[in-house]
């Protein structure tokens, strides 16, 4: 079975975080990123066949393989705050994390030829990608406030979380080279014994990356009240509210 090789960092812990602040309420609604899956990286295991000459033999060996698997990143949310008239709720995107990986060292071992000789195993050590975090962004709730003859005009501005990108990880190939040696035969008679190379071939994990989020700006106008002082207005994204004394209201010739 090949070795499993699980991501690193605390990917897991994020998402469950998200999981949790990404959920639609009374106070705010929410807009689901696209999630990343990120592609399994499988290497199969390697043998080397035993050699055998002129009743001479070298034994068979076995590089294990490994696998990383498939895993999705939760991207997370745009959190829109629900807020009364007159205000412009805050806005929150959550963080993220695209979680680091490991390409596990390979050795192709050594191998102890018919005349005693030693042929040194040769490695290649592990390669290793950090993971890459980024933190959620906001920008809080802001409202209109009351100035003579109105209101004032407010400006929530942008709010921008930023690319990520994990870079790609390569781990090179392996040679052990080939070698000759000279062993007796059954007639005691010196004849060359040949052990061809071995290899590994390279491995690579590509790049992957996470566009950035963002949600645009926001405004109320400022809102002139001189012509009739008895009565408030309060603009909201989506709605605008009156209040004003009942004898104004019901007042046929001032409606």
């Amino acid at each position: 079975m090949p070795v499993v090789e699980q991501p690193l960092g605390t990917a897991e812990q994020t998402n469950a975080a998200n999981e949790a602040a990404c959920v639609a309420s009374k106070r705010q609604t929410v807009e689901m990123l696209d999630p990343l899956v990120i592609a399994e990286v499988r290497v199969e295991p390697v043998t080397f066949s035993a050699l055998e000459s002129n009743g001479q033999s070298v034994e068979a060996s076995t590089v294990p393989g490994f696998v990383v698997p498939e895993h999705t990143v939760d991207t997370g949310c745009i959190i829109h705050e629900k807020a009364p008239a007159g205000c412009l709720g805050g806005v929150r995107i959550t963080g993220f994390e695209i979680p680091g990986i490991r390409l596990p060292e390979v050795t192709v071992p050594e191998r102890v030829l018919p005349d005693g000789t030693v042929q040194p195993a040769v490695t290649v050590p592990a390669r290793e990608i950090e993971p890459v975090k980024i933190q959620g962004a906001s920008v809080d709730r802001v409202c209109q406030v009351e100035l003579d003859g109105g209101r004032s005009a407010v400006l929530r501005p942008s709010v921008l979380r930023p690319a990520a990108l994990r870079p790609s990880v390569l781990r090179p190939s392996l040679l052990q080279p080939s070698i000759s040696v000279d062993v007796e035969n059954e007639d005691g008679e010196a004849v060359p014994f040949s052990a061809p190379p071995r290899t590994i071939g390279a491995v690579s994990a590509p790049a992957v990356s996470v566009a950035p989020a963002s949600a645009p700006p926001q405004s109320l106008p400022y809102e002139p009240l001189a012509a009739e002082p008895e009565v408030d207005v309060a603009r909201g994204k989506d709605n605008t509210a009156y209040v004003a004394p009942s004898n104004v209201l019901f007042d046929e010739n001032r409606a």
